[in-house]
């Protein structure tokens, strides 16, 4: 009996449990269709062999021999590890080495034979092949026998390419016809390859276009279903009620007026957009992708004065206490003529602003905040992800005395607010829907409008697909305030000049950052950590000034008094990790020093330079690297300011999954490397809007319709 997609993989005579259990914790293979569709990374050209004694030095070649020796050194200068094989095919003997791969020399030993693949170079200690790929086989080859295209997959611990390429060869042996997903009509315009056809080819390519060619199909297939659920999605939310929320022109004209600053053409053209959605009786569904600094909040604090002042309430969701602070902070500040009341919710603490005074704050028990929240008397609630827990959805068994024992509930919430949002998952916006109100109208529920911002660069591909279902404002502008940021990548033996610069703008008054990627230091990662840095900081190198330090595993209050004390300028220098990359605003702050910045993605280190050139003052960051570690990468770093700009390298360098979490929503590999071919995800999304205006509820195609149902339950999409 044939294989089915949904059997699970121990169906295969070869796949023991304990396998099996490392195929599902690594790599996600749970089913026969997730081992199908786990498709190569790369393919190792190996149909031409090359003779030992025919390579010429300057070439790429690929050998295959018996290893005659296995050595590792360590070089005296760079201390780096050198793994050095003899290999022998009968011809000759030549010199094979990896570097700074130590564990290899248990996997490499006398006797055993191998394919190996790389550069050809002649060098003064003789010629060498430095190995970029290499895999054990079972005896000799031929090196007349045509190897052809090998199949390279995402591995995981216990499970190599080789072990995946003979348990996928038995799948597809055993498997019975696939059904087809995509419309033959889209089929035959797009030019793509049948479903069977493709997967078949994807496993076993004769040639590069081949396999070319079988990737465009799976890839399209997989973009198309997710820009149907997307723009399902966006129907179904026209179709939700909203209260119809209208813009007080006079209201935001004394607003601006208060400013001491004129807003820029972007906070004017992304605030009209925002104020003008909510007054349509569907849901706003808006992203507004804004630079470092260019102003998100105070368009969002327009949006929730105007609400307040028609009766309905706000919520702003951040992902961090630091920033839930400074943005509670703030709206108080910016609405103190108004009489908002703005309170603060978190896992640590509650605030809230009196009814008069509305810059001021004081503490106020949960179950009391929770209970004037839904009276309708607070304007505008901030929080962090303690406004989604169970507690708060009402979700928990426990009870509590400093808890309160119902769930949040609001008055009349009118607007939604996620800063930030690509910190929280997907799962974890979609948990904002379900706040509870008191406020319905006749038979159906009233929707709050909802909108996020973010100042991660989001490259096009990921707008047009995994944000497809929301309205997108650009705010590329900066304040004339805001200075451009120097920035100049230094070798770590240079760190002593940086020193010199920090010591000079701290005498002028001014403040600096320090940022290390870990808190500990790690045995596995060889990276500096706060913790220790923050004593050769404060006691070796600037004993004689006031050295802070903050991280994400600090209790909160800690964290609070370490802000506030560098805010009022009582700390000079604040030692810290990626916790101050969103939320963090010192005006005076003009140094900003991140070490090991090769360890950092572009748009994390866009964040964290964004933290500096706040106020008036010229600022400078400085990216500190190790041996090696100023990579071409990091070099356009240097030269650009434009955050899309990094978020397209970003993309292409590091994929979407660590640009925005996108792993969290379980989109496969395909999918993630498909997110990088922009004219690709135009065909699919044209070919998804005609497909929907023909058949919007997917009647003709129930199957489709399910595998669009389930992209839509991993995206979370309404």
């Amino acid at each position: 009996m044939p294989l089915s997609l949904s059997d699970p993989i121990t169906k295969l005579a070869t796949v023991s449990p304990a396998f099996a259990s490392n195929l599902g914790r690594g790599l996600g293979l749970y089913t026969i269709q997730n081992l199908l569709w786990h498709v190569p990374s790369r393919y190792e050209d190996f149909s031409e062999i090359t003779p030992i004694k025919n390579l010429q030095a300057g070439s790429t070649v690929t050998v295959t021999g018996k290893i005659l020796s296995v050595k590792g050194t360590r070089t005296w200068k760079k201390r780096m590890h050198i793994l050095e094989a003899l290999l022998s095919d009968g011809s000759d003997n030549v010199k094979l080495l990896w570097f700074n791969q130590p564990w290899l020399e248990n996997r490499l030993r006398e006797g055993k034979y191998i394919l190996a693949s790389g550069k050809y170079s002649a060098s003064k200690n003789g010629n060498y092949i430095g190995v970029t790929f290499w895999e054990g086989i079972d005896g000799e080859l031929s090196s007349k026998e045509n190897k052809g295209l090998l199949p390279i997959y995402p591995e995981t611990e216990g499970v190599t390419s080789r072990w995946l390429r003979y348990i996928i060869g038995q799948a597809l042996k055993k498997i019975g016809p696939i059904s087809e997903t995509i419309p033959e009509e889209i089929l035959k315009k797009e030019n793509l390859l049948d479903i069977n056809t493709a997967i078949q080819i994807i496993h076993a390519p004769q040639t590069k276009t081949d396999a070319q060619k079988a990737i465009k199909r799976l890839s399209f297939e997989e973009l198309f279903l997710i820009e149907c659920a997307t723009l399902q999605s966006k129907l179904r939310m026209a179709n939700h009620k909203a209260p119809p929320i209208y813009m007080g022109v006079d209201l935001i004209r004394d607003f601006l007026s208060r400013l001491p600053w004129e807003l820029t053409e972007a906070q004017r053209k992304s605030a009209f957009q925002v104020l003008k959605d909510m007054e349509g009786v569907s849901p706003m569904n808006r992203l507004i992708m804004g630079e470092v600094g260019s102003g998100k909040t105070l368009v969002a604090a327009m949006a929730m004065l105007n609400a307040a002042k028609q009766g309905y309430q706000s919520v702003i969701m951040a992902p961090t206490e630091i920033l839930a602070q400074q943005h509670f902070k703030e709206l108080a500040r910016l609405l103190v003529p108004f009489h908002i009341r703005v309170a603060l919710f978190t896992g640590s603490t509650s605030k809230v602003t009196p009814k008069r005074l509305a810059a001021s704050a004081i503490t106020i028990s949960k179950p009391k905040l929770f209970k004037e929240i839904k009276a309708g008397e607070i304007d505008i609630l901030v929080g962090t992800h303690a406004l989604i827990s169970k507690r708060a959805l009402g979700q928990s068994k426990t009870k509590s005395s400093l808890l309160p024992n119902e769930p949040l509930k609001f008055r009349k919430l009118g607007l939604a607010v996620v800063d930030e949002q690509h910190r929280f998952g997907v799962e974890q916006r979609a948990n904002l829907n379900k706040i509870q109100q008191e406020f319905n109208a006749g038979s159906y529920t009233i929707n709050p409008h909802f909108l996020t911002m973010t100042a991660t660069p989001i490259p096009r591909s990921l707008a047009l697909t995994i944000f497809g279902d929301l309205d997108l404002s650009a705010m590329n502008e900066l304040p004339s305030s805001r200075k451009p940021v120097k920035t100049e990548i230094v070798a770590i033996e240079n760190i002593s000049l940086v020193y010199e610069t920090v010591q000079q703008e701290i005498t002028k008054g001014r403040q600096a950052f320090i940022v290390y990627p870990l808190v500990k230091k790690s045995e596995k990662l060889a990276a500096k950590a706060a913790e220790i840095e923050y004593e050769k900081i404060a006691k070796d190198i600037f004993p004689e000034l006031k050295v802070g330090l903050l991280h994400g595993q600090l209790k909160a209050q800690e964290k609070e008094a370490v802000m506030s004390d560098f805010k009022k300028g009582k700390i000079n220098i604040l030692v810290a990790t990626t916790v101050i990359e969103v939320g963090i605003d010192i005006p005076n702050a003009t140094i900003m020093i991140i070490e090991g910045a090769e360890r950092f993605g572009l748009a994390q280190l866009h964040q964290l330079r964004g933290r500096i050139g706040r106020g008036e003052h010229e600022s400078i960051c400085f990216l500190v690297v190790e041996q090696g570690g100023k990579t071409a990468r990091l070099k356009a770093f240097e030269k650009s300011s434009s955050g899309p700009e990094l978020a397209e390298q970003d993309l292409e360098i590091r994929g979407p999954g660590d640009i925005l979490g996108v792993k969290q929503s379980g989109l496969s590999e395909i999918t993630a490397r498909a997110l990088k071919d922009i004219n690709l995800i135009e065909r699919s999304r044209e070919a998804a809007k005609e497909f929907l205006r023909e058949d919007p509820n997917i009647k003709k195609y129930p199957e489709l319709g399910q595998r669009i149902a389930r992209v839509s339950a991993n995206l979370h999409l309404s």
